[in-house]
């Protein structure tokens, strides 16, 4: 699979979830990578959804269009929340840094502050974090099981 399919495939949410799939070629997968081809797609006019092969249904009356930067905005955002969920399903949730789940969850929130997606994936870091020291706690690693409730702290104040 070349890159720009891997790329792709990030952008429409049919990517494999395996930490693999983040990674273009030896390097990882970065915003700019898939934000470039879907911003080419929908100034094809090939945004998801949009193939023009679907009846011209005339019945509904016609919205406003969005602004180009308007799709720019919503294309950002869907980018970064399915990052987002590739680094949760990696267990990249705060390390390393700039290329983690609360990096991308954090750049969601300064462009929309109430995306309940975030919200939600901030939960799942909780959980997560707390699930990782209860288990370093029952191997008898308590500086383990300290230093991943420690991280908690980095989610304080976005909710």
């Amino acid at each position: 699979m070349d890159d720009d399919s891997v790329a792709m495939q990030m952008a429409t949410g049919e990517a494999d979830r395996s930490p693999s799939a983040t990674v273009v070629g030896a390097r990882p997968l970065e915003i700019a990578d898939v934000a470039a081809l879907t911003v080419s797609n929908i100034e094809a006019g090939n945004e998801a959804g949009v193939s023009g092969d679907e009846p011209d249904d005339t019945s509904q009356p016609l919205s406003e269009p969005d602004t180009d930067e308007q799709i720019l905005v919503s294309t950002e955002v869907r980018l970064l929340l399915s990052m987002a969920e590739a680094h949760l399903e990696a267990d990249r949730l705060v390390a390393p840094r700039f290329n983690n789940a609360l990096y991308a969850y954090r750049k969601v929130l300064r462009i929309d502050p109430g995306n309940q997606e975030v919200q939600s994936g901030l939960r799942a870091i909780r959980a997560k974090l707390r699930r990782f020291a209860k288990e370093e706690r029952a191997r008898g690693n308590e500086l383990g099981a300290q230093r991943q409730l420690n991280k908690l702290s980095l989610l304080e104040g976005l909710e």
